[in-house]
């Protein structure tokens, strides 16, 4: 590990003035710095010149690591605002997955000093990032070796394993299996009534559990343009009341309109029922499952 001279001699002191800046490069191409300090750091020239903003709104946990290549515990966490002068993060951005996978370099500097001399702690990528209805957000901060703990190809499975229902594997043609949507009634974030227009955009009739799974796509109203998970469309037994996986980040109005998608739960049964064997991405009734496999000698 190289250490400047300048940084060598800083760090052997008595007394040490350091602090713990960042860099994350989004997806688009821009760059979100910040600081730990309780001032802006502004360092002047180099591979980290720039300024890092201060911000109470984002922080870091403690961080441990191995030897044994096994993944770093560092998480990040913040807050979603636009009343905050700076956060780094916005709803829009991490709907967009900007934040997905993103390089992050942590490093720590001289805070009266920070052009001096930078030394690189930590390299990485920002994991699946969770959020929450106080917008609030969380995610962990995963190390170079997590790649290697990653499950490379597809595995022997009866499920269909597409990563989206109607995408190119899939081949199902997604506004097909669409239809509008009317907000009538809000009980929460996540739990809302609506209406649905058949033939707008797709020719699908809405029937019980047609949705459960699929997708909800807001066209109006402070949700405009977020994508969400539908857990059940059905519930109570009430067509067209819909609960999500997670909250909307703002609040649902009555009015808002939406394009609601099919779901899948990726079983032979229901790719069959779709019509769409043929395109089917698991071993269905090939593979024996689970119960069959740990059975013991002489079972049924």
């Amino acid at each position: 590990m190289t250490i400047s001279p300048e940084a060598l001699e800083h760090l052997r002191s008595d007394v040490r003035r350091l602090t713990v800046c960042g860099v994350i490069n989004k997806k688009d191409g821009s760059v979100v710095r910040c600081t730990q300090h309780d001032e802006d750091i502004v360092i002047s020239s180099g591979t980290f010149a720039g300024t890092y903003l201060t911000t109470t709104a984002v922080g870091t946990s403690d961080v441990k690591s191995n030897s044994d290549m096994s993944v770093d515990n560092l998480e990040i966490s913040g807050v979603l605002s636009d009343d905050l002068q700076f956060t780094g993060f916005s709803v829009a951005d991490i709907e967009a997955g900007l934040f997905n996978n993103a390089p992050f370099t942590m490093f720590i500097c001289q805070w009266d000093n920070p052009s001096l001399w930078q030394k690189i702690t930590k390299r990485g990528f920002l994991g699946e990032i969770k959020r929450n209805a106080e917008k609030a957000f969380s995610c962990e901060w995963r190390g170079l070796t997590q790649p290697l703990q990653q499950t490379i190809g597809r595995t022997y499975g009866e499920r269909c394993d597409v990563a989206r229902f109607g995408d190119d594997r899939c081949k199902l043609n997604r506004d097909e299996y669409s239809a509008g949507f009317v907000v009538t009634a809000v009980t929460s974030r996540r739990d809302f009534t609506g209406t649905f227009s058949v033939g707008s955009p797709g020719a699908i009739v809405p029937a019980t559990g047609l949705f459960d799974l699929g997708e909800v796509t807001f066209q109006s109203g402070q949700n405009e343009g977020f994508l969400f998970q539908i857990k059940r469309d059905s519930l109570g037994d009430t067509l067209g009341h819909l609960e999500l996986w997670e909250n909307t980040p703002y609040d649902v109005q009555v009015g808002d309109t939406a394009i609601v998608t099919a779901g899948c739960d990726r079983r032979w049964e229901t790719c069959k029922a779709f019509g769409n064997q043929k395109n089917f991405r698991g071993h269905g009734r090939l593979c024996p499952g689970i119960q069959k496999i740990i059975r013991a000698p002489g079972g049924t």
